[in-house]
């Protein structure tokens, strides 16, 4: 991804701050495989595992369904637009794609680098660690554009 190529020492500190670099995370990307999370009907137990759909609550959806229904307790306002799990598989919404959100849902394939660890470490930069993942994104395209 040209936009990492030539990152700057802000770019580089967020990631350095995840135990990363930025040649670490275009590789990443290069690694990923990306797929329509809308039509896929791989079982969400083969897209994470069978302990995470059951504890989810979605054993016997698709990747597809949780993109239609969001995770339950249904009914549910939130809007699935981007998931990834442990292997190089990334469903996305395309409607929703950004080049932020790529590098957002790669860093998850670093040792199992978790929403909750990468926003507290970014912490010191304004993100809440109990808030949004939103943020993560958000603070790539600001400190790497």
């Amino acid at each position: 991804m040209n936009k990492l190529r030539n990152a700057d020492k802000d770019c580089e500190q967020l990631f350095a701050d995840i135990g990363l670099t930025s040649t670490e995370v275009e590789l990443m990307l290069a690694y990923l495989s990306f797929q329509d999370g809308t039509t896929s009907e791989d079982p969400i137990e083969v897209a994470t595992s069978v302990p995470y759909a059951a504890n989810r609550k979605v054993t016997g959806w698709t990747v597809a369904d949780l993109f239609r229904f969001g995770f339950p307790p249904l009914p549910t306002r939130s809007v699935v637009n981007a998931i990834s799990f442990p292997g190089n598989s990334v469903y996305l919404r395309p409607s929703a794609v950004t080049w932020q959100m790529l590098i957002h849902e790669a860093l998850h394939q670093f040792r199992g680098i978790d929403d909750g660890s990468i926003m507290t470490a970014w912490e010191k930069y304004g993100v809440n660690p109990n808030g949004d993942s939103n943020q993560i994104s958000d603070l790539i395209r600001k400190k790497c554009n």
